[in-house]
C-alpha cells in the first residue's frame, strides 16, 4: 500500500522464505511500515527503501524482520513503546506492541541501525 502511494519515492525489498506458512495477524505489519515511511524515511532523504524480510526459525516459528534506511527511531521513543506510555496521537507502533503479547506473548523488538531502523517480530507458523 505505501509504495502505491510514495511512487518512486518509496523503495519496497520483500525477502520471505518459499517453504514458510503463516498467517500474520492484520494490522500488524502496515503500522510498522507506515511508522518506517513517515517518521524515518521521509523525515531524511525523502526517498528511502523498507526491506521485509519473513525467516522460519524453527518448525512452528518464523521470524518477521522490517527494516528502513531512514534517520532512525531515538532510543526514548523505542523506551516508550517497550513501556507502554507513548503520547496519545503516537500509538499504532504501541498497539502492535500490546496485540503481539497478547497472541505470542512477546512484542516488538526494536533496534536503531546506524542508518535506518529494524523491528523485529515472531509469530507462530501454521501447520501443514
Amino acid at each position: 500500500m505505501e509504495k502505491a502511494r510514495f511512487g518512486d519515492k518509496l523503495n519496497v525489498i520483500y525477502d520471505i522464505d518459499e517453504d514458510i506458512n503463516i498467517k500474520i495477524p492484520s494490522l500488524i505489519i502496515q503500522p510498522i511500515v507506515e511508522n518506517s515511511v513517515k517518521h524515518g524515511i521521509l523525515e531524511g532523504s525523502k526517498r528511502g527503501t523498507v526491506k521485509i524480510y519473513v525467516k522460519k526459525i524453527t518448525n512452528n516459528k518464523a521470524k518477521v524482520i522490517i527494516e528502513d534506511d531512514g534517520v532512525g527511531i531515538s532510543e526514548k521513543v523505542i523506551e516508550r513503546v517497550y513501556n507502554d506510555n507513548m503520547q496519545e496521537n503516537k500509538i499504532g507502533i504501541s498497539n502492535v506492541n500490546k496485540r503481539l503479547k497478547y497472541l505470542y506473548g512477546k512484542g516488538l523488538q526494536m533496534e536503531r541501525l546506524d542508518k535506518g531502523t529494524r523491528t523485529t517480530f515472531i509469530v507462530e507458523t501454521l501447520k501443514g
